[in-house]
């Protein structure tokens, strides 16, 4: 025998990282209900079976809740009568349909103490028949499992029937739920079920604790049958001091592992977890106590790498704790953790990940419990890297879309492990934090999507090592700081996409090195200084947007080497800004608004600039329902401003008193002289200043 039997004396003793939790349920009402068992369902939900005291019948029924793959409610039944059901033991059957295991005390169906409760459910959890199990005193349900002939075993504790004040109590039943044949285990004293399986080879492994045989008190007790339930062999566990056994499994070796409870030798009145390992044979191969203080088992399962999943608890500062412990398969520790809530049930899921259900208190000294669901993450294998509760793979994970999925907390450094990521999109998710430098690493990407979340911080310099990308996109979110000079390294950048966030300084002159970029938006920032001249540069641009920002000084003549639709705002647009006047040729009637209080006046002695009058398109133009009209007077004089309809009648006289030379700006809001708002359509605006008069058009939208 090897033997282990090593004290877990810290919590954090652990040789690997356990698994994050992805999300948490509670289900209840207003009194207590109970979480005690779950199964992953085969379309990749689950099935919670407990007990409520909040729905139903009578004090307390069965409860069986339906959810989907993210734990959220497709239907809920209950079943009982006006008085105590207690347990809901459930497993999907092969139908698809439900097998409710419980116990019920209920004097319409049971005339005992207790009596075992078989429900048979279709896929919607709707009865299709129900069998009741014992005698004139009490018996209690388990366990339940369905068995490869389509029918079901239960592994109960009887006080009705066998040898003692009570036995276990071993039912087979076909598909039907009616009794093909029951066996009882015990002798003259007292032994309890702690649960069944069925094994590979059709016949039975039962764990539990008896009284009436091993070394006295309470011992666990493992029993061995064939398909018939007949006794192969059995093993007694213990000392003179009380052991229960609380659950057995086969193993993925074909061997057999009980877990129980086994007395703390050095500290009196307290408990260890005890498990043990045995073969085929019933021969032990390795045991081990688990705990610190008192600590208590209550459930053990295989799982696919051929190790093992344990719940129990144990007891810390602020009380009992629920604790889920992974073993490795020669029973060495490979991670545990701390669960909230009292779990009873855990079971591996597809992913690799755990479901546990249990129930939780909502504080106070007199709390009240509702169901509990919790789903954890596994751990991930080598050559892949887990992000946001999920693993993937190193080296085939080419595109990574996550978009829209509510993701939170921050992008893990982790990121940088996916080396052959070409396309990272996370955008519209609550991602914060700040944009980790490891992202650098992803040199193959030409697809970089962060928009819509809330990351904070500087945009990393780092972000010029890619300089593959060709979309790069942060907007709306709350980034802060100087758009780094090494954005101008990004030489295949065809989008650059960062409005709506607080970026702030100057563009940088490096901006003029990305050639191919056919868009840039930084509206609603905090950009200050001029605009560069390598602006320029950009020839294939077709929109361009520096909307609300901080911009000044005079625009760069070179903006005018791009070949855009000037005209439309939604694609060449630098309005709300700070930018003086004089506006080059190409983009002067396309400015929009622009605050000029700072900048400074030309003289129109200015031997310079020969300034001229004129009147500017409307911007924006159409409109609803403001709309700014910019001229220039080149001398001091009387000014007319005037807004006609169609029909040449005066809507609105906007200006008419005397104005000094330079650069005006007028505001309309659509509304006529009486401040009324007028009708949408094609209006004509005026100026008249001494012999000089200009009329343009502009079009209300409504």
């Amino acid at each position: 025998m090897k033997k282990v039997s090593l004290l877990l004396l810290f919590i954090s003793n652990i040789s690997a990282q356990a698994p994050d939790t992805l999300w948490t349920k509670t289900f209840g009402g207003i009194n207590n209900d109970y979480g005690n068992s779950v199964q992953q369902t085969n379309d990749g939900g689950y099935i919670i079976g407990g007990s409520t005291e909040s729905f139903g019948n009578g004090q307390s029924d069965i409860w069986l809740i339906k959810t989907d793959d993210n734990g959220d409610t497709l239907w809920s039944n209950t079943f009982g009568g006006s008085d105590h059901e207690v347990g809901g033991l459930v497993q999907q059957s092969q139908d698809g349909g439900y097998i409710i295991a419980s116990t019920i005390k209920d004097s319409a169906i049971s005339s005992s103490d207790g009596d075992i409760w078989l429900i048979k459910t279709d896929d919607n959890g709707d009865t299709l028949w129900s069998n009741t199990f014992g005698g004139v005193n009490g018996d209690y349900c388990n366990s339940v499992q369905q068995t490869n002939d389509g029918g079901y075993i239960i592994g109960g504790t009887t006080r009705s029937f066998g040898n003692g004040q009570s036995d276990i109590w071993l039912i087979k039943m076909d598909s039907n739920g009616d009794s093909t044949w029951s066996k009882t285990f015990g002798g003259s004293n007292e032994e309890n079920c702690g649960s069944v399986k069925q094994t590979q080879d059709g016949g039975y492994i039962i764990g539990g604790t008896t009284r009436s045989f091993g070394n006295g008190h309470d011992d666990m007790w493992l029993i061995k049958t064939d398909f018939q339930g007949d006794t192969l062999w059995t093993r007694t566990i213990g000392s003179s001091e009380p052991e229960i056994g609380k659950y057995v499994t086969q193993s993925s070796d074909g061997g057999y592992v009980i877990i129980g409870n086994v007395p703390h030798f050095e500290w009196a009145m307290q408990n260890l977890i005890g498990l043990y390992k045995f073969n085929q044979f019933g021969e032990i191969v390795w045991d081990r106590t688990l705990g610190s203080s008192s600590s208590g088992a209550i459930k053990v399962e295989p799982t696919e790498d051929g190790g093992l999943i344990i719940l129990g608890y144990t007891m810390m500062q602020n009380g009992n704790n629920s604790w889920l412990i992974k073993l490795n398969a020669d029973g060495s520790n490979h991670w545990d953790e701390l669960l909230d809530g009292n779990c009873s049930s855990v079971q591996e899921t597809t992913d690799g990940g755990y479901i546990i259900t249990g129930n939780i208190g909502n504080g106070g000294e007199n709390p009240i419990y509702d169901v509990l669901l919790m789903k954890l993450m596994g751990n991930c294998n080598d050559g892949e890297v887990e992000l946001w509760g999920e693993c993937y793979s190193i080296e085939n994970t080419i595109e990574l879309d996550l978009s829209y999925i509510g993701i939170t907390g921050e992008i893990p450094p982790e990121i940088g492990n996916l080396i052959n990521l070409s396309s990272l999109i996370l955008k519209e998710n609550q991602l914060g934090g700040e944009i980790p430098p490891e992202i650098s690493y992803l040199t193959d990407l030409t697809q970089l999507d962060l928009g819509g979340n809330q990351f904070t911080g500087e945009i990393p310099p780092e972000i010029g090592s890619l300089t593959n990308l060709n979309i790069l996109d942060l907007a709306g979110n709350q980034l802060t700081g100087p758009l780094p000079a090494e954005i101008g390294n990004l030489a295949n950048l065809t989008e650059l996409e960062l409005g709506g966030n607080q970026v702030m300084g100057a563009i940088p002159p490096e901006i003029g090195n990305l050639e191919s970029l056919t868009f840039i938006h930084l509206e609603y920032n905090q950009f200050t200084g001029e605009i560069p001249a390598e602006i320029g540069n950009l020839t294939n641009l077709v929109w361009l947007n520096f909307v609300h920002n901080q911009l000044t000084g005079e625009i760069p003549s070179s903006i005018c080497n791009l070949d855009m639709n000037w005209s439309d705002p939604n694609n060449f647009n630098i309005s709300e800004n700070q930018l003086c006047l004089p506006y080059p040729d190409c983009i002067e009637d396309y400015v929009g608004d622009q605050d000029t209080t700072n900048c400074v006046q030309v003289s129109i002695m200015d031997e310079t600039f020969s300034l001229i009058y004129k009147l500017h398109s409307a911007y924006p133009n159409p409109f609803n329902p403001v709309t700014t009209l910019n001229y220039h007077l080149p001398e001091n004089g009387q000014v007319n401003i005037t807004i006609f309809d169609m029909m040449g009648r005066v809507v609105k006289t906007l200006i008419n008193y005397q104005q000094t030379a330079g650069y005006k700006s007028i505001q309309w809001n659509a509304t006529n002289d009486r401040n009324e708002p007028v009708s949408a359509g094609i209006y004509l605006y005026t100026i008249q200043a001494g012999k000089f008069r200009q009329t343009r058009k502009m079009v209300l939208l409504k």
